[in-house]
Order: C-alpha cells, then sequence, then structure tokens
C-alpha cells in the first residue's frame, strides 16, 4: 500500500478498532529503509519487514524483479494487496492486486467488512 492509503487507513483507525477491526501491514523494503519510513511518517499500526517476500509469496501476492518484470525501468517491486483474516486466521476477504490501480481504499474496506460481519460470521 501507498503511504497516500495507508493515511486514508490511519485516519479511520478509530472506526476499526472500534469493530476490533486490526491492521498489519507488509513491506518488502530494507529493514532500515521501513524503520526510516515509519518514523518520518509516524504510523501507528504494526508493520512487518519482508526483504526475502516468504510471507508475501505464501499469500500469492505479485512482484515483479529484474526477471519477471514486464518493464525494464519498473525495477524490483511489489504490487498491493489487502487481506482481511478472522482471528483463527482465516482468510475472509482477499483483493490482490496485478498493477498498480484499483485498490480498496478506507471506505471500502467499512463497506467489506459490514458484509462480512452480517454474512459471513
Amino acid at each position: 500500500m501507498c503511504k497516500k492509503d495507508m493515511e486514508d487507513i490511519k485516519e479511520n483507525e478509530s472506526y476499526f478498532t472500534k469493530n476490533n477491526i486490526y491492521f498489519t501491514t507488509v513491506s518488502s523494503d530494507s529493514l532500515e529503509n521501513f524503520k526510516a519510513w515509519q518514523k518520518e511518517n509516524q504510523f501507528p499500526l504494526p508493520m512487518l519487514a519482508d526483504e526475502e517476500y516468504k510471507i508475501l509469496e505464501d499469500y500469492g501476492v505479485y512482484y515483479h524483479d529484474d526477471e519477471r518484470s514486464p518493464n525494464e525501468d519498473e525495477g524490483k517491486h511489489v504490487e498491493p494487496a489487502v487481506f482481511l483474516l478472522d482471528e483463527k486466521g482465516r482468510i475472509l476477504f482477499m483483493q490482490k492486486q496485478s498493477g498498480p490501480f484499483g485498490r480498496p481504499d478506507a471506505k471500502a474496506l467499512r463497506k467489506t467488512t459490514k458484509y462480512i460481519e452480517q454474512h459471513l460470521k
């Protein structure tokens, strides 16, 4: 998720917390860059560093590296993904992007969590 998406979630944090919805983010950045970004942006949510892409691969998140990138100038990067899990770790919702557009904002996540609460729990 980009900084704008994370700011959106941060602004809606009270709604999610009130409804027992908690976030953890996973970053493919180096631990050093990752900690500097978190400190600079004062982001309150738990964040995991996954430089080796182990977690991202386990969840099937799309990424590009030098061999897999369709464009030479893109370099190594991960596409955004969102997973909503229950307290037992079961995936209730997922949205994996193969490109940078179309990811859900906080409003869409709120709507999705309401649907899950009404129909899947």
